[in-house]
């Protein structure tokens, strides 16, 4: 009996004492030089859930590199939040969704954002995509990561103003 307490103390203590890790980007920030895409808007997408609830993703690319990847169950609040500040502040003390993007060949772009990491209140993971820029207000999902199954494809909508980019995670 006392070998099981002491082994139980041994897991417990090991499982308080992990770290939570923060996976980093494979790729560094670069700003956008190129004009394959709009960055004055963000690009969205929208499903039906499984209780007929309208869910939209939306990704907001900045010229400095940065992004921000999240969803929402309403565009008019999710628009309204970015004219009041609301959205940052929000969203400025969490890693979550801030991420990075990187234009190639002016029609491939890499996108990694943070993901939270389940079972840790402070870990992040990082969630890869690439899209193929098929015009300036259209992106599709070629591989990788990306919230809502079965809709591969981001419209651009434009919008001013966008939330701030600036954030303590992203240099």
């Amino acid at each position: 009996m006392v070998r099981i307490i002491i082994s139980l103390l041994f897991v417990v203590t090991g499982f308080m004492s992990c770290k939570c890790d923060i996976d980093g980007f494979s790729f560094s920030r670069r700003n956008y030089t190129v004009n394959s895409m709009r960055t004055d808007g963000y690009y969205y997408n929208f499903s039906v859930d499984s209780q007929g609830d309208t869910v939209y993703q939306y990704k907001i690319f900045y010229i400095n590199g940065v992004c921000i990847n999240q969803g929402t169950r309403n565009i008019n609040e999710l628009e309204a939040s970015f004219v009041n500040g609301s959205f940052l502040n929000n969203l400025n003390n969490k890693r979550y969704s801030w991420g990075i993007y990187s234009v190639q060949a002016d029609s491939i772009m890499q996108v990694q954002y943070w993901f939270p990491r389940y079972g840790c209140k402070d870990g992040a993971t990082v969630l890869s995509s690439l899209w193929k820029i098929d015009n300036d207000t259209t992106l599709k999902l070629v591989s990788g990561s990306n919230t809502i199954r079965d809709n591969d494809k981001l419209i651009f909508r434009q919008f001013s103003p966008k939330p701030d980019s600036t954030n303590s995670f992203i240099r």
